[in-house]
């Protein structure tokens, strides 16, 4: 019997639709890093939507996230 050794977890802010990723824009716009952050996760947000196949994310040494 195998045993599974890792369980990937993706955590949102939000459930990161259009109107509510909108929303955190506009009560957070001015902050950088928030925005980047949600950008990116908007990005594997709508990637899982489309496929239900969790992304992989690799995290950059500039602090920003690429998807794949």
């Amino acid at each position: 019997m195998e045993w599974q050794t890792e369980i990937g977890i993706t955590i949102y802010p939000t459930r990161m639709t259009d109107a509510r990723y909108a929303a955190l824009v506009l009560v957070y716009g001015k902050s950088k890093d928030k925005t980047s952050l949600w950008s990116d996760l908007k990005s594997s947000y709508d990637q899982f939507e489309r496929s239900r196949v969790v992304p992989e994310v690799k995290f950059l040494p500039d602090g920003r996230h690429e998807v794949k």
